[in-house]
């Protein structure tokens, strides 16, 4: 019981009360013991002894001292031994460390959406004022998108994870915690000037993500003549992280946190504001933003760092699938919601798709999220029948059965156990069974539980798999973490281009697209992960363009040079000898939120240039305020936001909370409209949502003369749990919740303007999702000719068409 309970809490030390609710990884080390526990959580670097990547909180700054890297007033990261946990734990009783799966790597046409070319026309603003900052895979150092005029880099900075020191900045390294034992090293401008003088380089991107999603927000378009992929702030200072230890497009918090804090201070070493861009994410955990990464990254941002602001992707995980297995219902994806009714018994499948393989080795960590009052018992059966029997609240167990061990730790009410985990469930499946298994969880007792699956080994995405999957899933939910942090500003995927040029004269037209004949551009990708967070928070804050992108190809990832080892290698996706994906020499196309969100991050350096005191929280407000309704199909509100990106837009929000005067006009009911969160409402007065008005003249201006007392919200069926206040011009916002016992009924949302109706919205009201009227259904994959419908291979977040799902995508070559 002992060596369960702390496996267990270690992979899920992520719960919702943070504070005090998470399971400490030096007792798991106490009781689970070295061997077993490091097996679960620790990565072998550069020493021969293993270490484990934690993020450690503390109630004030630590001054730091090897081997922790303290970031900020309440979060530190290190790479640990056993005895060094064991030492800094005895040490430190009232810190707690923190481990959690690594997370995942979740483009020209876009400038037509999103207007960068006429908001740099327009201010002659163009990035120089301020620092892009990247932490993915890396990047090409050589590509001439990076580089300016003279042929000198445009890196100010580099901090590569991959790296052993390279003691050309040992201070800086010492700092950000490079040693052998956890390798990074640094590098500046000068230093990659003089390596690419001798001929040589002192980094790479082999998997090519990073250099594509950088080249979004700030390529200058220099690898062409005339220049004509170019990012949206092609002038920017560029600090690039390589947060991938090996070329596999995996992060670890600690490491997530440290680029971040790398970014910032040396900006600030600059003298410029900066922007951090993360299009990376992951499905496991609580989803409400108390994650110690969420948590950790809201800390460097806010009210009290002006000029900083950070950007995430919303991640790749809306996509859903129809019939996968005819005995279960349809649609098939990572997450769904049940209610369990008192004394009752309900069972949720998970499947593992079958491969090539006969045995499937792979790890699936699966979270479980209830409410406050709920007391679910959780148990899982396999294809031979019941299992596990459930376990009730405060127990944990571990079973094994051939090569596959199953973990329950199910959290206790009580905050008086270092081991409690309240209102939250984690079940690992670890090692190896028999392909296209099935599981199922099993609840009893009553309450809801929210379920998030992320799946690792033969059933990554990174592997070509779609992961394991439960029945009857929902798109609305999905934010990924970090995205799901109210205070990170999360970006949405909409339709670019359903066409490019190739590099052998051929014209690649996309003609279905997420079962969708011919979809219009400016509407939503289907694989795009949907709000709301799990405490009714507005998720993603906004999208842009992040389906079929041309952004800037690595060397090292053309398929040309690298035997189809990089994200455009086009496996499963081309024909046989045809690099369908690459457009030129130093371009190619992908697909993915990881896209959409670099060119948020642009727009947000052309605003901080203009202006490098604005806050995250104002950056995020002028980006929804001056964003566009979105013109083309929307397959579920709950993916788009506020709206989509549009920079002219939020430079004209920019001006008028700036005091330049803006169009005097009324709002107009045909171009403003209403973001709600959900789909649908809780019966219950403590469950409340976000409802954002957004308001246009009829020439789609924004209308900002308009007072409190002439707009207000009318709630039916429920209330008011904040009031409509205005957060930036022409941007209004309010909470709401259904009234207890409203089950069935639904709410209505009356937005009204000097007592006349403005706009209007109606939304069920039901205890879960499957109990509403209509459950959203918009499904995922495409499948493409000329190469096998069947045959699509899966992608990590931000190749082509995103991450973990079959393509059944329409392709044909002209």
């Amino acid at each position: 019981m002992k060596r369960m309970t702390c496996l267990v809490g270690l992979l899920g030390a992520l719960w919702s009360t943070p504070a005090v609710a998470q399971v400490a990884a030096p007792q798991a080390l106490q009781l689970l013991g070295e061997h077993d526990l490091f097996s679960v959580s620790g990565v072998t670097l550069g020493g021969a002894a293993p270490v484990m990547p934690v993020v450690i909180r503390h109630q004030e700054r630590w001054a730091g001292s090897k081997p922790v890297t303290a970031l900020t007033p309440q979060f530190s990261s290190a790479w640990l031994t056993a005895s060094e946990l064991s030492a800094l734990a005895r040490s430190h009783p009232g810190w707690r460390f923190e481990w959690a799966p690594p997370r995942h790597v979740l483009l020209d046409k876009a400038a037509a959406w999103t207007r960068s070319i006429q908001f740099r026309a327009e201010t002659a603003r163009a990035g120089a004022g301020a620092v892009v900052g990247v932490i993915d895979t890396g990047i090409d150092p050589d590509h001439p998108d990076f580089q300016n005029l003279d042929g000198t880099t445009r890196i100010a900075w580099l901090l590569d994870f991959s790296r052993n020191p390279a003691g050309l900045h040992p201070d800086l390294e010492e700092r950000y915690g490079c040693t052998t034992l956890a390798p990074c090293a640094i590098y500046s401008a000068k230093d990659l000037d003089d390596a690419k003088q001798m001929g040589r380089s002192v980094t790479s991107d082999s998997f090519g993500h990073g250099t594509h999603v950088t080249s979004l927000a700030a390529g200058n378009g220099l690898s062409t003549d005339p220049s004509r992929y170019i990012g949206v702030a092609p002038e920017a200072q560029l600090i690039i992280v390589r947060g991938d230890r090996g070329a596999s497009g995996s992060f670890y918090d600690a490491d997530i946190l440290i680029g971040t804090s790398f970014v910032f201070e040396r900006s600030e070493e600059m003298g410029l504001p900066a922007v951090v861009n993360l299009s990376l994410g992951s499905d496991f955990g609580a989803h409400d933003g108390s994650s110690a990464l969420e948590e950790g990254l809201a800390e460097f941002v806010g009210d009290d760092f002006p000029g900083r602001a950070i950007v995430v992707a919303a991640g790749n995980s809306g996509a859903v699938y129809d019939g996968l297995l005819a005995k279960y219902p349809d649609p098939w994806g990572t997450h769904t919601e049940v209610h369990v009714p008192h004394s009752s018994s309900v069972r949720v499948p998970v499947i593992t798709p079958k491969s090539q393989k006969d045995k499937t080795t792979a790890r699936v960590y699966i979270w479980v999220t209830s409410r406050p009052g709920d007391e679910l018992e959780v148990g899982l059966d396999d294809s031979q029948g019941e299992w596990i029997p459930p376990l009730g609240y405060g127990r944990a167990a571990a079973f094994k059965r051939g090569e596959l061990t199953v973990t329950i730790f199910n959290g206790a009410q009580s905050l008086d156990s270092p081991l409690s985990i309240p209102n939250a469930a984690v079940v690992v499946l670890d090692g190896t069974w028999k392909a296209g298994e099935t599981f199922a969880l099993r609840f009893e007792g009553h309450g809801s539980a929210s379920i998030w699956l992320q799946s690792d080994g033969d059933l990554s995405p990174n592997a070509g798999s779609v992961g394991a999957l439960v029945p009857r899933a929902l798109k609305e939910g999905t934010i990924n973490l970090p995205g799901s942090h109210p205070e990170l500003i999360a970006v949405g995927a909409t339709i670019n281009r359903l066409s490019w040029p190739t590099r052998d004269g051929s014209v690649i037209k996309v003609s279905s697209f997420g079962s969708v004949e011919n979809p219009p551009t400016d509407g939503t990708a289907y694989f795009s992960s949907a709000g709301p967070n799990a405490s009714g928070v507005l998720k993603p804050d906004i999208s842009a363009p992040g389906a079929f992108l041309v952004g800037a190809m690595s060397r090292l990832a053309d398929p040309a040079h690298t035997n189809a080892t990089g994200i455009f290698s086009g496996a499963g996706v081309c024909a046989s000898g045809v690099d369908c994906l690459v457009v030129d020499d130093f371009h190619a196309v992908t697909t993915g939120t990881s896209m959409a969100a670099p060119q948020v991050a642009g727009a947000v350096a052309l605003l901080l240039e203009g202006d490098p005191s604005l806050t995250q929280s104002r950056v995020r407000a002028l980006l929804q305020a001056g964003a566009h309704r979105l013109s083309g199909r929307i397959g579920l509100e709950q993916q788009v936001g506020a709206g989509g990106l549009d920079t002219l837009g939020a430079l004209e929000a920019q001006l008028l909370e700036g005091g330049v005067a803006g169009e005097v006009a009324d709002p107009d009911p045909d171009k403003s409209w209403m973001s709600v969160a959900p789909s649908f409402a809780h019966p219950d007065p403590a469950w409340p949502f976000e409802v954002y008005v957004e308001l246009r003249t009829s020439s789609g201006h924004i209308a900002d003369e308009v007072t409190s007392e002439q707009l207000d919200l009318l709630v039916g069926n429920g209330k008011l749990s904040e009031p409509l206040t205005r957060i930036a011009p022409g941007l209004w916002r309010a909470r709401v919740a259904a009234d207890a016992g409203s089950g069935g009924q639904h709410m209505s949302l009356l937005t009204r303007f000097r007592g006349q109706t403005l706009m209007s919205r109606s939304l069920p009201i039901a205890v879960d999702a499957h109990l509403v009227d209509v459950v959203p259904r918009a499904r995922g994959g495409c499948s493409h000719a000329p190469a096998d419908p069947s045959s699509g291979g899966l992608w990590v977040l931000g190749v082509l068409l995103g991450a973990g799902w079959r393509r059944r995508y329409s392709m044909s070559t002209k």
